[in-house]
């Protein structure tokens, strides 16, 4: 993978350095960019140009270079970090060669050769790959120890990446599988959830059910798993509760009112009169017309409708080792309206707000349990969230 990563730094690279020259590039110390685009211009070429491969051998010496050195300061630096630096490195070295060797050995058209001393970089590879290998394992069997004498299942997380750092150079290395295993198991966080309900509250079987089913969340989380039943497992790390304190329904709200507009509208045509009282005459003899308006009228009856139900609830999360909680109120609200106009008359007189409301009647009120749904829909959502947010900030 980090092969791959390398390989699309120097495709990067490459975006740039089309509009420079390698000698360019080398004297300004971009020393990759300048390999990658010397071997560019290699390829296919039938007479290799002796400025190139002077370029390509100054910056592979520089490069190759400064990677050895900084390989031996981290080597003497010996932490894991240092050896993670060190593979990344090795696998630059790795690819830089690779993309050297296909033109070995490198000679102009004037007979200039180019000189490279290649490393070992699988050898180097293999040193780094051994030494994380080791230290990840190290490291995973101490931070196991310490989640088991703490009993902290944190340690026990970062015990589990350890040893998977560990199995990504040998799967069989000593009994790698079997520790990641046992501090997967004790590295998971198990939440018990409950619902409660205030005592004076009196909800339908239904209803009641329906908010309860809080309690069953999907897993969706390596580390964290529900769980809806005390007798689930012998103990928990968190008890989460969702208190519904109380349900406020609004009472079925119907206004009308009633109100006339009117509009002046074109109603056909009407003839024009001359001073005398008779119908005028064009230059052509015809009847002079013009458009006829009239004021119309509609009377309207408007009816509006609205309810809401709102629910209050406290989320609180319990550390069942120390008994110390966090609490978050939670709230949802559902509103239903409509409206409706009814009109008697002429329908031109009407202003557009007033015909994009015109209806024969307004919706029929929602039932309280309709609402409940949707409002419970969104008091769980909020739940569920709130929850995640806080299991993950204690845990971390």
């Amino acid at each position: 993978m980090k092969t791959n990563l390398y390989l699309f730094g120097f495709l990067t690279v490459m975006l740039f350095m089309s509009c420079k020259s390698v000698q360019t590039l080398v004297d300004s110390g971009n020393y990759d960019a300048a390999i990658a685009l010397a071997t560019k211009k290699m390829r296919g070429a039938k007479g290799k140009k002796t400025k190139h491969i002077k370029a390509l051998e100054k910056a592979f010496i520089k490069v190759n270079n400064n990677d050895l050195e900084e390989i031996a300061f981290l080597n003497g630096l010996g932490n894991l970090d240092a050896y993670e630096r060190i593979l990344d490195i090795s696998e630059r070295i790795a690819y830089r060669q690779k993309l050297i060797s296909p033109y070995l050995p490198l000679i102009s058209k004037d007979g200039y050769q180019g000189h490279f001393d290649f490393v070992n970089a699988n050898d180097l590879l293999v040193d780094a790959g051994n030494s994380i290998k080791e230290l990840s394992y190290n490291m995973g069997v101490e931070y196991l120890a310490l989640a088991k004498s703490s009993d902290d299942n944190k340690f026990a997380r970062e015990a589990y990446y350890a040893f998977l750092r560990t199995s990504d150079f040998d799967t069989d290395y000593n009994d790698v599988i079997a520790l990641r295993s046992e501090a997967e198991k004790i590295g998971i966080i198990h939440v018990l959830v409950e619902t409660l309900f205030d005592t004076d509250l009196f909800l339908p079987y239904d209803i009641a059910n329906y908010l309860d089913q809080v309690r069953y969340i999907p897993r969706s989380d390596k580390w964290i798993r529900y769980y809806d039943h005390k007798k689930a497992i012998e103990s928990f790390d968190f008890v989460a509760r969702l208190k519904i304190d109380g349900i406020d329904i609004s009472p079925e709200r119907e206004n009308k009112r009633i109100f006339f507009e009117e509009k002046e509208v074109e109603d056909g045509d009407e003839y024009v009169l001359d001073k005398n009282g008779n119908v005028a005459k064009d230059t052509l003899g015809n009847d002079i017309k013009r458009p006829k308006y009239s004021v119309v009228k509609a009377r309207i009856k408007e009816i509006f409708r609205e309810k809401s139900l709102s629910i209050r609830a406290q989320m609180e999360l319990i550390d069942t080792d120390n008994e110390t909680s966090l609490s978050q109120p939670i709230s949802a609200e559902a509103f239903f309206e409509d409206s409706a106009c009814i009109i008697k008359g002429d329908r031109r007189a009407l202003s557009d707000n007033t015909r994009k409301r015109v209806s024969d009647y307004p919706l029929d009120f929602p039932s309280d349990l309709e609402l409940l749904l949707k409002t419970g829909d969104e008091i769980k959502q909020a739940f569920r969230f709130e929850l995640s947010k806080m299991i993950k900030r204690v845990s971390a």
